[in-house]
């Protein structure tokens, strides 16, 4: 029985809480504030073990978790706190393992029963990755997450898949103050570890690169590094990171996927090239997308789904093409890990559709005409960028649900003139970062374009967006293409 929860029961000390001014730590190499880990429960013995020394993301220790049986690390907290005030959201670090895949869910508890948990699996809508730190910063109303607003005095890693599975490791376990001074939805993690932001240089008729960018702190601007070279002829349509973080490029001149080693990439021109797939059969190449164990490419000939195994063999797998009643280009997974597409052309319309290729939700309208970028936002709201025409255009949620032509209750409109010496459109791919800014490669003006979007009110079904312009970083695309833009390390879908 998949997600069945088991509690023991404890006598808690129940204290009301004021606002927090600064964050509490749950666990770093030892449960610290009270956080009694004691009470941990099920299993068998050499389940747990809170002192482990083998695999830490920071300090000396960490915890190792088998999960087994429905049995989970749990804290029994010092105080009774709200999910709305005082410490709203919670930080911590997952590592996968030798083998990753593990299915557990974050569970918050009151007075031994358990009142909200929400899938590692589905926060991240990705599997656990094998022998990597994986970070995760969450508030707990988000709508798409523990979608949580009372309160508790337990936090729990249970196992949901009630048999035994791998080895697997916890650090950095922290509760997220309302006014913590790492508010704005910007993850720290690693002494302020460096996020990264790649953007494809087409190029077409040419080589194309990558061009690498950085940002240490907490502000909206990114510097550049570096271009990382590509093979001769290749034009980077889009590119990805892979559930292992691995980069991949949707090579179009080419019609090939280039899988690299992530730290070259970042830390070199010359990138290690570690894996390449053919897939000349099925004409232009647009995008990528990853969920589970198999990945998803936009082509003139449809949406080809590739086992990820498969893809890391190399040479020319045989994809399951799927059908998406259009010419497919952006692709986007939601927080509830169903695939949306982006159809390109004019009637164009957006399609969620299932992993096996069944169309369930069709979305049309003018605004989505000639659409390419593709993504949702820290809200839910699912985001597209017009390549003939200066806006980009957000649906809520909630309008997203079943097919239909609805008014967008977010614009953007991006810069517009004379144009650029061989321009050919407007936006092309955008995503969010990590703080929830938007960024778009922009052909217009072969920039990066950034814009902070505020949902109004936060809590929603939200009605109206506000946004406001962030510095562009100029000259960062020669020629973008689709522009697919990525960046490291991969944000969650709503984060809020």
């Amino acid at each position: 029985m998949r997600g069945m929860l088991t509690w023991i029961g404890f006598a808690f000390l129940v204290i009301s809480t004021t606002d927090a001014v600064a964050d509490l730590v749950v666990y770093d190499d030892q449960s610290e504030n009270g956080f009694n880990d004691g009470c941990s429960f099920g299993g068998v013995t050499g389940d747990f073990d809170v002192t482990n020394t083998t695999v830490v993301h920071s300090g000396t220790h960490s915890i190792r978790f088998k999960p087994d049986s429905f049995n989970a690390v749990s804290w029994c907290a010092p105080a009774t706190y709200s999910a709305t005030t005082g410490y709203t959201g919670i930080d911590f670090w997952v590592n996968g393992g030798a083998t990753g895949s593990q299915n557990v869910n974050l569970v918050l508890g009151l007075a031994g029963n358990a009142v909200a948990q929400a899938s590692l699996q589905a926060l991240k809508g990705i599997p656990l990755a094998a022998n990597l730190w994986v970070h995760f910063r969450l508030t707990f109303t988000d709508p798409g997450g523990l979608n949580y607003s009372g309160q508790f005095d337990r936090i729990s890693f249970q196992d949901e898949s009630g048999t035994t599975q791998a080895d697997m490791y916890f650090d950095d376990v922290t509760l997220v103050a309302a006014n913590s001074a790492a508010a704005g939805n910007y993850i720290f993690g690693g002494s302020f570890e460096p996020e990264y932001l790649l953007v494809p240089q087409y190029n077409q008729g040419g080589t194309g690169s990558i061009n690498v960018y950085q940002r240490t702190t907490n502000t909206t601007s990114f510097t550049f590094l570096h271009t990382t070279a590509l093979p001769p002829n290749a034009n980077p349509n889009a590119l990805a990171f892979a559930p292992d973080g691995s980069v991949w490029v949707v090579d179009d001149g080419n019609r090939k996927l280039l899988r690299f080693d992530r730290a070259s990439v970042l830390g070199s021109t010359i990138p290690t090239l570690l894996t390449v797939v053919t897939a000349s059969s099925y004409g232009s190449l647009y995008d990528l997308a990853f969920f589970g164990t198999d990945a998803y490419v936009s082509s003139d000939n449809g949406v080809l789904k590739y086992s990820l195994a498969s893809l890391n063999v190399g040479g020319t797998p045989v994809p399951i093409v799927l059908g998406s009643g259009g010419t497919p280009v952006g692709l986007a997974f939601d927080a509830q890990g169903r695939l949306w597409i982006c159809n390109y052309g004019a009637p164009g319309n957006l399609v969620r559709m299932t992993t096996a290729g069944t169309i369930e939700v069709t979305i049309s309208g003018n605004n989505i005409n000639n659409a390419e970028g593709l993504a949702f936002d820290e809200f839910g709201s699912l985001w597209v960028a017009d390549n003939v025409a200066p806006q980009m255009y957000g649906y809520g949620s909630s309008q997203i649900t079943a097919d239909g032509s609805p008014a967008p209750i977010g614009q953007i409109n991006t810069p517009d003139g004379a144009g650029h010496p061989g321009f050919t459109g407007y936006a092309g791919g955008i995503a969010f970062d990590r703080r929830g800014d938007m960024r778009v490669n922009y052909e217009y003006d072969y920039s990066v374009r950034a814009y902070t979007a505020t949902a109004t009110p936060w809590s929603g079904p939200y009605t109206s967006y506000t946004s406001t312009e962030l510095t562009a970083l100029s000259n960062a695309t020669t020629d973008p293409g689709r522009g697919g833009i990525a960046i490291w390390p991969v944000p969650r879908a709503i984060h809020r």
